[in-house]
């Protein structure tokens, strides 16, 4: 979750917190991709689905949430993590409360007969050691999740 920089911050420390901020937000941004769609189950999930119908605006494919919220075209933003943490003119409010959080989880295999499966091997190990678990950190992403 965002809002733009400098702006107040609402109590997002909940699911009941959220529902609350996403009825005061005047206007509430969220992305075309698989976060989109859960933020649109959200509101059904949390009762609000009407009540969001008129002041929601879900980006267009390639238009960032940050840029809706840097623009002041919404007061509250949400996309994954990682698509929020490095965007500049928006303040990252952090993720979802436990309680209404979804994680994705990315994963990776090696096809039977492939004719690549040792530099494949070599990017799994590399992208699942410990080293790497601090920058995948900083983007956005916990690599301890199982």
């Amino acid at each position: 979750m965002a809002v733009k920089a400098g702006s107040p911050r609402p109590d997002v420390s909940s699911g009941e917190a959220v529902k609350k901020a996403l009825l005061s937000a005047g206007a509430v941004a969220y992305s075309t991709g698989a976060s989109g769609v859960y933020v649109q189950r959200l509101f059904d999930r949390l009762g609000i689905a009407n009540q969001m119908k008129d002041k929601s605006k879900q980006t267009s494919p390639g238009v960032r949430v940050a840029q809706y919220l840097a623009s002041g075209e919404a007061d509250l933003g949400f996309q994954q993590v990682s698509e929020l943490v490095h965007e500049t003119g928006i303040d990252f409010l952090g993720p979802l409360p436990a309680d209404i959080q979804n994680v994705t989880v990315y994963s990776s295999d090696i096809r039977i007969g492939s004719n690549a499966s040792e530099p494949a091997k070599a990017l799994q190990a590399f992208l699942s050691a410990p080293a790497a678990a601090p920058v995948i950190r900083k983007n956005g992403m916990d690599p301890s999740h199982p």
